[in-house]
């Protein structure tokens, strides 16, 4: 595997993640403006990945969980 970048094309971000308010479902089309949100700006509290969390606008700092795994 030391030459996968030669065999393999890197993959695009296909998963967003967004703080959606109570009671609000949110469409396709929403879902497809905050991935290309995020494939444009890079992570954010609009538009955010499982690696760089933000918080729900009305609560306080994260702390990150730092795995442990062999």
């Amino acid at each position: 595997m030391r030459r996968r970048k030669e065999w393999f094309d890197r993959m695009e971000l296909y998963v967003v993640l967004w703080w959606v308010p109570a009671g609000h479902i949110p469409t396709v089309e929403e879902g497809k403006a905050r991935l290309e949100l995020l494939r444009h700006h890079g992570p954010h509290a609009d538009a955010f990945t499982f690696r760089t969390p933000f918080p729900a606008p009305d609560s306080g700092e994260i702390e990150p969980v730092l795995d442990t795994c062999a």
